[in-house]
């Protein structure tokens, strides 16, 4: 293994991101950049094993994960040929400690999460104590040495505190709660003498209705808080699981309440309490197969509610001209539950941008380049989840000098969680004057039909951009009376025809599209094209529109 940026990272933010770096996967003969490894993680590995998804969604997100396995089994198998604990960032040279080590965190984590794809004979294997004199096999043993590192890191080294390790964005917490799930069950299902504080962890980290997880956003109730406090406070002995994970929920309702108490005293405490545990321990695994959810409730602490987000011009719009971007507050899910799409804030927290179709973004400011300044746009966004595409046109046009006169974003969502999550992130932004959610079930006709919900939208021009559950093309043509009146820029429908929908359908294919357009006599009035999973119709005869049928939509950088 060998890489062409050697040297270490110039400052401690970077060492525990490892921003910039990069080295040589032999697995995928490709160079690998360790912030998108650490991108990858982030957005995907926490469904990995979660036992509440179907078997072909986690397999899927295997998948995806393939940069991040790859290079994890390269790590892996590097450090059991040179017999190093960390890779310095040459193949060459032997590292033995934190301060020659070119990622430590990302490669610790890398390496973990390799064994969430291992046999169960392995990971039975990695229980014995004394491995090294067990095993001849290389990669058996440095997958038992990773168990060490891990280890270490939590609880030897003074130089990585777990708040570093939280502000990584490294999802080396989210890992162990997997592994250790899979070593020995979910840990929310224990009956011992403390079934209240199970019952408040249960509710909070794996919530089972949507009243549940609405609940936990309002933050806990003073009873629920004074309860934990109770716990955090008590020292029964060197090592009392309900103090650690007391002071974890405490810290967590700390945050949801606004409270200025600072997270790095709580995990502070929370470490110190946990060599304690750890002690009498024979090795980590013996830690993960611990009856609390300890890795649980820490990375819950990594998965904020609140993000936030960088507001940049389109990659389509960055490929032109130069344009500054602002930033966004975002409120964002934080559970994985089926049913929820919760895993789009793990994308969000990874990535820092809003989840906000590109080829939207490409459009739109398409559109505002060759519009004339002052016009008053209005954007309908049907299905807007956490109204992201809302906050990033409302941001990206109030940055423009004033160029836009009022712009608004009417925001539809049929999910009341989702539909909260966009109205609290408008009240954030102080968007709440131009920014409207509503939570309705948008139809094909009747009073909740795009024509009576927009009777109102006036003279002004609009676009409108659809995402349902393949519902588009029905409530499209529900809109006779909007199609017609000639002010509609551009529509962007999601049309992924092949993929499965939850019922069992699939979205109508393109050549639907096309039998619809000429069956109402739209291709009059509209162009109709297809960008990558979208469909966009583009009104004809418009100047300003004209680029959105040459220009390439789909690019990003």
């Amino acid at each position: 293994m060998a890489t062409f940026d050697w040297a270490l990272p110039a400052t401690r933010n970077d060492w525990l991101q490892c921003n910039g770096l990069s080295f040589y996967c032999p697995m995928t003969s490709r160079m690998r950049n360790w912030g998108d490894l650490r991108e990858n993680l982030q957005q995907h590995i926490r469904l990995l094993t979660d036992e509440a998804w179907p078997q072909e969604v986690r397999e899927a997100r295997q998948s995806l994960l393939r940069p991040s396995l790859a290079a994890g089994w390269s790590l892996t198998e590097h450090a059991a040929l040179t017999r190093t604990s960390y890779f310095s960032g040459e193949g060459s040279t032997a590292c033995h400690s934190l301060q020659c080590a070119q990622c430590p965190i990302g490669e610790v984590a890398l390496r973990t999460a390799v064994l969430l794809t291992s046999s169960k004979e392995i990971l039975e294997a990695l229980k014995t104590p004394d491995m090294p004199k067990a095993t001849r096999n290389l990669v058996l043993y440095s997958l038992w040495d990773t168990v060490g590192k891990v280890d270490s890191m939590l609880f030897l080294e003074d130089e990585i505190t777990w708040y570093d390790l939280l502000e990584s964005g490294w999802p080396i917490f989210g890992i162990l709660a997997s592994l250790g799930t899979l070593l020995t069950g979910s840990k929310f299902d224990v009956r011992d003498d403390f079934s209240e504080l199970r019952r408040d962890l249960a509710q909070l980290l794996r919530p089972q209705s949507s009243a549940e997880e609405v609940q936990s956003y309002l933050g806990p109730d003073q009873s629920s808080y004074q309860r934990w406090l109770v716990y955090a406070q008590q020292r029964r002995s060197q090592c009392f699981p309900p103090t650690v994970l007391g002071t974890l929920l405490v810290a967590d309702g700390a945050r949801s309440m606004a409270m200025p108490l600072p997270m790095e005293d709580f995990l502070r405490i929370v470490q110190s309490d946990m060599r304690g545990c750890r002690g009498p321990m024979d090795n980590l695994v013996e830690l993960l197969q611990w009856p609390w959810p300890l890795f649980e409730a820490v990375d819950w602490l990594q998965t904020p509610a609140m993000v936030h987000v960088r507001i940049q011009p389109s990659q389509l719009q960055q490929r032109f001209r130069w344009q500054p971007e602002t930033t966004g507050k975002l409120v964002v899910p934080r559970y994985r539950r089926p049913g929820t799409y919760g895993f789009v804030g793990d994308n969000i927290r990874s990535t820092g941008r809003p989840h906000c179709s590109l080829v939207f973004q490409n459009a739109f400011d398409t559109l505002v380049e060759f519009l004339p300044q002052k016009t008053a746009i209005q954007v309908v966004d049907v299905g807007s989840m956490l109204g992201d595409c809302c906050l990033w046109t409302l941001k990206r046009l109030g940055d423009m000098s004033g160029a836009w006169r009022s712009p608004r974003c009417r925001a539809y969502e049929s999910d009341e969680l989702w539909a909260r999550l966009a109205l609290t992130s408008a009240e954030l932004n102080a968007l709440s004057h131009a920014m409207t959610v509503h939570h309705v079930m948008v139809s094909a006709r009747g009073q909740s039909s795009l024509d009576a919900l927009l009777s109102d939208l006036g003279d002004d021009p609009w676009v409108l951009k659809i995402h349902t559950d393949g519902s588009e093309l029905d409530l499209l043509q529900g809109a006779p009376r909007l199609l017609s009146a000639g002010r509609l820029q551009f529509a962007l429908l999601r049309m992924e025809s092949q993929l499965q929908l939850q019922d069992g359908r699939y979205r109508p294919p393109p050549s639907a599209w096309r039998a619809w357009m000429r069956s109402s006599g739209l291709h009059h009035h509209y162009e109709l094209r297809f960008c990558h999973h979208e469909a966009l119709l583009v009104a004809k005869r418009q100047w300003a529109t004209r680029a959105l049928l040459s220009r390439n939509l789909n690019f990003t950088r």
